[in-house]
C-alpha cells in the first residue's frame, strides 16, 4: 500500500505528510503526537469492485481505496488500528510527533492481493504477510483485527 497508484484526490490533514523513504518508497509521517487511543484520522474510501495491492478490505466483500493513507505502510508492530466499522484510524500506542504511521495489513485482509517479505524490523516480525487468514491462532492472538477478520475466522472476539 505504499507505493504509488492513481487514487481520487482527498486533502490529508496538514498533520500526516507523505514523504519519499528510499527511491520510490513513500510512508505516512505524523507531524503531531498522539497518545494510545487517539482518533488519528477518519479513514476516506473509495470503493472498487476487486482488491488490489492499494486497497483496504472492509467487509467480506468490499474493498476501497484509502486515499492518502494508503502510504502508511505495515508494520508487524503497528502504532495504529485501521477501524474499518467506525472508519478511523486510531493510535494503538503512543506515537512521537515525526514517526512513520504504520498498521498492521492482516487486522483488514483476509487474503491480500499480493502476499510480500515483510521487513518491517520488528523483533517480532512474521516474515511473510499473506493476511489474516494465513496466520496461526496464536499469531492472530497477539493482534487486534476488525470485524470482518474476526467473523470470518470464527475468532472469539477482537483482541485489544
Amino acid at each position: 500500500m505504499a507505493s504509488s497508484t492513481t487514487t481520487p484526490t482527498v486533502t490529508s490533514p496538514d498533520y500526516l505528510v507523505t514523504k519519499e523513504v528510499s527511491p520510490g518508497n513513500v510512508a505516512l509521517h505524523t507531524m503531531k503526537a498522539f497518545k494510545k487511543g487517539d482518533v488519528i484520522s477518519a479513514i476516506p474510501t473509495f470503493p472498487l469492485t476487486e482488491k488490489t495491492k492499494y486497497t483496504v478490505q472492509f467487509s467480506s466483500t468490499d474493498h476501497a481505496l484509502v486515499g492518502f493513507l494508503q502510504s502508511a505502510n505495515h508494520s508487524c508492530a503497528p502504532n495504529t488500528f485501521f477501524d474499518t466499522t467506525k472508519m478511523e484510524v486510531v493510535a494503538l500506542c503512543p506515537i512521537e510527533e515525526g514517526s512513520v504511521i504504520t498498521f498492521f495489513y492482516p487486522s483488514s485482509e483476509l487474503d491480500m492481493a499480493e502476499k510480500f517479505d515483510c521487513n518491517c524490523g520488528a523483533p517480532e516480525c512474521l516474515g511473510k504477510v499473506g493476511g489474516a487468514s494465513s496466520l496461526s491462532k496464536e499469531v492472530l492472538a497477539k493482534y487486534q483485527f476488525n470485524s470482518h477478520i474476526v467473523e470470518a475466522l470464527g475468532l472469539a472476539t477482537a483482541s485489544s
